[in-house]
Formats: structure tokens, C-alpha cells, sequence
């Protein structure tokens, strides 16, 4: 993903989009292991710069199908699973849920942090109003993140 901010550097003009991803899971799995998700799928494509996430697609038979005639993914899962009346939420379901609870459309991404970032911190003076300072530290201690305003 980072490969994203090295073309967003070159062309910060033009929109990155994040399309087609697949978030599988075990189908006997019986928890929902979504935070490596989360973060793989939000935190660090919104932070390198993609204007969204799309997955492979949504819905899919048992069998992850259907496919087009010159193939497709046969691992990768809808975000449900459709068999005949009979809907199953996969992973993918949940990690696009807690997003889209949390990022409304017309949102826009503000900022972000990964371990390790280095963060400048400007202040004024207590004594002096005409003096600023300036601290940099490194953010080792913290979970990556992105902030969104909506």
C-alpha cells in the first residue's frame, strides 16, 4: 500500500482507488477476527491515500461463484454468502460494516498516524508569547490509525 503514497507524491492530483480485494476467512471459523482486517482493508489503504475500498464483491454462492467466462477469484468470498434463502455474513461483512459506520459518505480523510511516524508539535511560549517552540518525537507507543471529518 505504500506503493499508493509514492504515486499520490508524484501526482497528488489525481484519485487512488483501492478496488477489487478479496478478505477471506475459514468457513468453520467460529470468531470474527477483524481487527488485521480493519487495519489492512481501512487504516492502511485510506491512510496511503485511496479515496475508498472496494472488494471483489459482495454476494457469492457456496462455492464462490459466479465467475465470468475468462475466470475469477475461486478463493475469494462475498462479503455474504447466498444459498437459496439462506444468507451467511463472511468477514468481509463485518469489516465494511464497522467502516461504514464510521466513515459516512462524504467524509474526508484528515489525517493518520502508523508506529514509528514522526510527529512535530508546535507551542508558544508561556513566558514569551513572541517564542515558538518546536518538539518532534517519534510515535512508537501507538496503533495506526486514520481520522476521517465528516
Amino acid at each position: 500500500m505504500s506503493a499508493m503514497t509514492v504515486i499520490h507524491n508524484a501526482f497528488p492530483h489525481k484519485h487512488l482507488y483501492f478496488t477489487e480485494q478479496m478478505v477471506t476467512e475459514n468457513p468453520q471459523t467460529t470468531t470474527i477476527a477483524i481487527a488485521a482486517q480493519v487495519k489492512r482493508m481501512i487504516i492502511d489503504v485510506t491512510r496511503n491515500w485511496s479515496r475508498n475500498s472496494i472488494l471483489w464483491n459482495f454476494a457469492a454462492d457456496p462455492l464462490n461463484d459466479p465467475h465470468t467466462d475468462d475466470g475469477g477469484c475461486s478463493m475469494c468470498q462475498g462479503a455474504v454468502i447466498l444459498d437459496g434463502d439462506k444468507v451467511t455474513k463472511n468477514l468481509a461483512y463485518y469489516v465494511i460494516a464497522h467502516a461504514s459506520k464510521f466513515i459516512r459518505p462524504g467524509s474526508v480523510r484528515i489525517g493518520s498516524t502508523n508506529p514509528g511516524d514522526m510527529t512535530v508539535a508546535l507551542t508558544t511560549d508561556e513566558q514569551n508569547r513572541d517564542i515558538t517552540r518546536v518538539a518532534t518525537y517519534n510515535n512508537f507507543d501507538i496503533l495506526p490509525n486514520v481520522a476521517f471529518r465528516t
